[in-house]
């Protein structure tokens, strides 16, 4: 096959899986995982059902990619190269907490959730998902420590704390955002746990 046209398929292809996630999506945030079904998607989209199953196998394979899809992007977010500790955890907030432009992500993350309590399949990948970001914040608080000479017998133990604190965080303070976006004192709850997780790394 000419390697331009398999190219073009290929991103053509891309594009109909992404257009499919993002149906699916609007889909979950109004509606809840279980009113996800092909017909819905395909006629948000414009598309056959065939066309639908032909990028994703099963129903249960849309949803699971929903759910790398979200978090891929909350990698991103979590993602912030920053050498100094305080300028990493406000920007960390900033970016989950402040920033909040589609509210569609969060309602559907929200419901993986929900449907992780109880079906495990979700479960799992919510689970293996949420250990990589722990690892994601621990591996950049560690570096952070490092730069700034944060080094005592604790540090590690330390570390891992305050990344699970984080996520715990971000995890309520992104919901009580979903629920009430004009709610502003999330900011000054957040700011003061970093004054908290700052001091605390730092002491000796």
């Amino acid at each position: 096959m000419d390697t331009v046209k398999e190219d073009k398929r290929l991103k053509k292809g891309e594009q109909m899986r992404h257009s499919i996630l993002l149906a699916a999506i609007d889909i979950i945030s109004s509606e809840g995982i279980g009113q996800v079904s092909a017909a819905k998607i395909a006629a948000a989209i414009g598309t056959s059902k065939s066309n639908i199953f032909h990028h994703f196998k099963t129903k249960e394979a849309i949803l699971l990619g929903v759910h790398d899809f979200i978090y891929e992007g909350f990698e991103m977010s979590f993602s912030v190269d920053e050498t100094d500790l305080k300028t990493y955890l406000t920007k960390l907030g900033d970016a989950l907490l402040g920033s909040q432009e589609d509210m569609r992500i969060y309602k559907a993350f929200y419901a993986f959730y929900n449907e992780g309590l109880f079906v495990e399949i979700f479960r799992k990948r919510l689970e293996e998902s949420t250990a990589l970001l722990l690892q994601m914040i621990e591996h950049q608080l560690t570096s952070i420590c490092a730069d700034q000479g944060l080094v005592n017998s604790q540090i590690k133990e330390r570390i891992k704390i305050v990344a699970l604190g984080i996520l715990c965080f971000l995890d309520g303070g992104g919901l009580h955002h979903m629920l009430n976006p004009s709610l502003t004192r999330l900011d000054d709850v957040w700011n003061m746990q970093i004054e908290f997780w700052e001091n605390y790394l730092k002491s000796k």
